[in-house]
C-alpha cells in the first residue's frame, strides 16, 4: 500500500516491496524496502546490493542454441519479469539461483540408482532361497 510518506526531494508516495534471495542452501536473505511508486525490479535490487546483470542475478537457464539468450533469474512471486517491471505495492521480488542439475538429468540419475538397488535386491533375494 502507498503510504502517506514520501520520500525526500521525490514528492511521490512510497510502497513497502520485499525482496528474497537464497544465498545458499538454508539460507534466505530477506528485504523489506520503502521505494517510491514506479519504481522497477531494478531499483529493488540496487538498494539491495544486487546489481543487475551481476553474478547474484544469474541466468536460469541459456538456450544451447544461443548461449546469449538468457532468462534473467528474477521474478515477482513466483513468475519471471525483466529488471524493467514497475513494482506494485506489496510485491515479493525473488532473486533465483541457478541450478546446479539438470532436472531431467537427476531424475534420470535416481531412475537409474533405484533400478541398479533392485536388481542388486533380486539377485540377493533369489540366491538366498
Amino acid at each position: 500500500m502507498a503510504h502517506a510518506d514520501t520520500l525526500q526531494g521525490t514528492g511521490r508516495p512510497l510502497i513497502e516491496v520485499e525482496v528474497v534471495q537464497c544465498a545458499g542452501r538454508e539460507h534466505m536473505e530477506h528485504h523489506r524496502l520503502q521505494l517510491p511508486e514506479g519504481s522497477l525490479v531494478r531499483d529493488a535490487l540496487a538498494v539491495c546490493g544486487l546489481q543487475a546483470g551481476a553474478s547474484a542475478v544469474m541466468p536460469l537457464s541459456t538456450s544451447k542454441a544461443d548461449p546469449d539468450d538468457a532468462t534473467p533469474g528474477v521474478g515477482v512471486w513466483g513468475r519471471l519479469v525483466s529488471l524493467d517491471r514497475p513494482l506494485a505495492p506489496g510485491d515479493r521480488v525473488e532473486v533465483y539461483r541457478p541450478l546446479q542439475v539438470d532436472p531431467m538429468d537427476a531424475r534420470r540419475l535416481r531412475h537409474r540408482r533405484q533400478r541398479a538397488s533392485n536388481a542388486q535386491a533380486k539377485t540377493k533375494g533369489s540366491t538366498s532361497r
